[in-house]
């Protein structure tokens, strides 16, 4: 009880998580990975959730289309890049900060990720 009056752990309700902003991004650094993957079809970046609740994400860049992108309890999902830049945003629309905030998460990768096979 401690710890939910200093605000220092996360609420999970219908399928949302609350809580401050340093926390949930510990907990998102600590159940995502996320890569960008090539092959013949073309490129993708490969988010996995190694977590028991579903996430829902929005990516934010040039070349990915802003669509909701769902990925299940321990499972990945891969979404297209469409020679997308190396910096994007994820929102993630089930982790709240606050009642009118989402966190928002940035990832960059080196050109050199572009290539890999």
């Amino acid at each position: 009880m401690d710890a939910i009056r200093a605000r220092g752990t996360v609420a999970w309700f219908n399928g949302m998580l609350w809580g401050r902003e340093e926390i949930l991004s510990k907990l998102v650094k600590s159940i995502v990975s996320i890569r960008r993957t090539c092959d013949d079809t073309g490129a993708f970046l490969c988010i996995v959730n190694r977590g028991p609740v579903a996430l829902k994400a929005i990516l934010q860049s040039e070349g990915i289309p802003d669509r909701p992108v769902e990925i299940g309890p321990y499972q990945e999902a891969l979404v297209g890049l469409n020679g997308a830049a190396d910096t994007f945003t994820v929102r993630w629309e089930n982790l709240w900060k606050n009642p009118k905030e989402n966190l928002q998460t940035t990832y960059t990768f080196s050109p050199a990720a572009r290539s890999e096979k």
